[in-house]
Protein backbone atom coordinates (compact mmCIF):
# COMPACT_ATOMS: atom_id res chain seq x y z
CA UNK A 1 0.00 0.00 0.00
CA UNK A 2 1.26 3.50 -0.81
CA UNK A 3 1.08 6.55 1.40
CA UNK A 4 -1.69 9.06 0.73
CA UNK A 5 0.91 11.76 0.01
CA UNK A 6 1.93 9.77 -3.06
CA UNK A 7 -1.68 9.79 -4.23
CA UNK A 8 -1.74 13.55 -4.14
CA UNK A 9 1.55 14.41 -5.80
CA UNK A 10 0.09 15.34 -9.18
CA UNK A 11 1.57 12.30 -10.92
CA UNK A 12 -0.56 9.27 -10.07
CA UNK A 13 -4.21 8.32 -9.95
CA UNK A 14 -5.87 6.80 -6.87
CA UNK A 15 -4.55 3.27 -7.53
CA UNK A 16 -0.94 4.50 -7.84
CA UNK A 17 -0.73 4.28 -11.66
CA UNK A 18 0.95 7.21 -13.39
CA UNK A 19 -1.69 9.44 -14.97
CA UNK A 20 0.14 9.62 -18.30
CA UNK A 21 0.38 5.79 -18.45
CA UNK A 22 -3.35 5.52 -17.81
CA UNK A 23 -4.17 7.92 -20.64
CA UNK A 24 -1.70 6.20 -22.98
CA UNK A 25 -3.32 2.84 -22.21
CA UNK A 26 -6.78 4.19 -23.02
CA UNK A 27 -5.51 5.85 -26.21
CA UNK A 28 -3.78 2.65 -27.36
CA UNK A 29 -6.97 0.63 -26.86
CA UNK A 30 -9.01 3.12 -28.87
CA UNK A 31 -6.40 3.21 -31.63
CA UNK A 32 -6.17 -0.59 -31.75
CA UNK A 33 -9.92 -0.84 -32.12
CA UNK A 34 -9.80 1.83 -34.84
CA UNK A 35 -12.65 3.59 -33.04
CA UNK A 36 -11.27 7.00 -32.00
CA UNK A 37 -14.80 8.43 -32.00
CA UNK A 38 -15.53 6.28 -28.94
CA UNK A 39 -13.22 8.40 -26.80
CA UNK A 40 -15.21 11.58 -26.27
CA UNK A 41 -13.05 13.25 -23.60
CA UNK A 42 -10.50 12.55 -20.87
CA UNK A 43 -10.52 14.34 -17.58
CA UNK A 44 -9.68 14.89 -13.99
CA UNK A 45 -12.15 15.36 -11.16
CA UNK A 46 -11.78 16.56 -7.57
CA UNK A 47 -8.09 17.39 -7.77
CA UNK A 48 -6.05 20.22 -6.35
CA UNK A 49 -5.93 22.75 -9.21
CA UNK A 50 -2.15 23.07 -8.91
CA UNK A 51 -1.79 19.47 -10.18
CA UNK A 52 -3.86 19.91 -13.35
CA UNK A 53 -1.31 21.60 -15.63
CA UNK A 54 1.46 19.06 -14.91
CA UNK A 55 -0.93 16.20 -15.64
CA UNK A 56 -2.27 17.76 -18.84
CA UNK A 57 1.30 18.58 -19.92
CA UNK A 58 2.18 14.88 -19.61
CA UNK A 59 -0.57 14.07 -22.12
CA UNK A 60 0.76 16.70 -24.53
CA UNK A 61 4.33 15.43 -24.13
CA UNK A 62 3.52 11.73 -24.53
CA UNK A 63 0.67 11.87 -27.05
CA UNK A 64 1.44 14.50 -29.66
CA UNK A 65 -1.57 13.57 -31.82
CA UNK A 66 -4.02 13.36 -28.92
CA UNK A 67 -6.95 15.39 -30.22
CA UNK A 68 -9.38 14.46 -27.48
CA UNK A 69 -10.96 17.25 -25.41
CA UNK A 70 -9.76 17.47 -21.82
CA UNK A 71 -12.12 17.89 -18.88
CA UNK A 72 -11.22 19.30 -15.48
CA UNK A 73 -13.41 19.68 -12.41
CA UNK A 74 -10.92 20.65 -9.71
CA UNK A 75 -11.63 21.16 -6.05
CA UNK A 76 -10.89 24.51 -4.42
CA UNK A 77 -7.33 23.60 -3.50
CA UNK A 78 -8.15 23.41 0.19
CA UNK A 79 -6.81 20.51 2.22
CA UNK A 80 -8.96 18.09 4.17
CA UNK A 81 -7.83 16.20 7.23
CA UNK A 82 -9.97 14.14 9.59
CA UNK A 83 -8.60 16.08 12.54
CA UNK A 84 -9.19 19.60 11.18
CA UNK A 85 -11.72 19.22 8.37
CA UNK A 86 -11.26 21.59 5.43
CA UNK A 87 -8.62 24.27 5.85
CA UNK A 88 -6.37 26.55 3.83
CA UNK A 89 -9.02 28.53 1.94
CA UNK A 90 -7.04 31.76 2.39
CA UNK A 91 -3.97 30.13 0.82
CA UNK A 92 -5.77 28.93 -2.32
CA UNK A 93 -5.06 30.46 -5.70
CA UNK A 94 -8.40 31.42 -7.29
CA UNK A 95 -9.48 28.85 -9.88
CA UNK A 96 -9.86 31.47 -12.59
CA UNK A 97 -6.10 32.09 -12.41
CA UNK A 98 -5.49 28.62 -13.89
CA UNK A 99 -7.99 28.80 -16.75
CA UNK A 100 -5.84 30.30 -19.50
CA UNK A 101 -3.13 27.67 -19.07
CA UNK A 102 -5.65 24.81 -18.92
CA UNK A 103 -7.32 26.01 -22.12
CA UNK A 104 -3.90 26.21 -23.85
CA UNK A 105 -3.26 22.61 -22.76
CA UNK A 106 -6.54 21.44 -24.32
CA UNK A 107 -9.22 21.78 -21.63
CA UNK A 108 -12.61 22.15 -23.28
CA UNK A 109 -14.81 21.49 -20.25
CA UNK A 110 -14.01 23.20 -16.95
CA UNK A 111 -16.08 23.18 -13.79
CA UNK A 112 -15.65 22.68 -10.10
CA UNK A 113 -15.87 19.97 -7.48
CA UNK A 114 -15.44 19.96 -3.69
CA UNK A 115 -15.46 23.33 -1.99
CA UNK A 116 -16.20 25.25 -5.20
CA UNK A 117 -19.39 27.25 -5.44
CA UNK A 118 -21.52 29.19 -7.91
CA UNK A 119 -19.33 32.28 -7.48
CA UNK A 120 -16.23 30.25 -8.47
CA UNK A 121 -18.02 28.86 -11.54
CA UNK A 122 -19.10 32.36 -12.54
CA UNK A 123 -15.47 33.55 -12.36
CA UNK A 124 -14.37 30.57 -14.47
CA UNK A 125 -17.06 31.37 -17.06
CA UNK A 126 -16.05 35.03 -17.15
CA UNK A 127 -12.39 34.13 -17.65
CA UNK A 128 -13.25 31.77 -20.50
CA UNK A 129 -15.44 34.44 -22.12
CA UNK A 130 -12.57 36.96 -21.81
CA UNK A 131 -10.20 34.51 -23.52
CA UNK A 132 -12.55 34.24 -26.49
CA UNK A 133 -12.31 37.99 -27.15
Amino acid sequence: MYKSAKRHNGEVIANGQRFSDCILSIWNQVEAAKRPENLVAVGINCINPSFVSPLFSEIEKNLCNFNVPLVVYPNSGEVYTVEEGWHGKNDCIPLENYIEEWVKLGAKYIGGCCRTNAHDIEKIKNKIEALKN
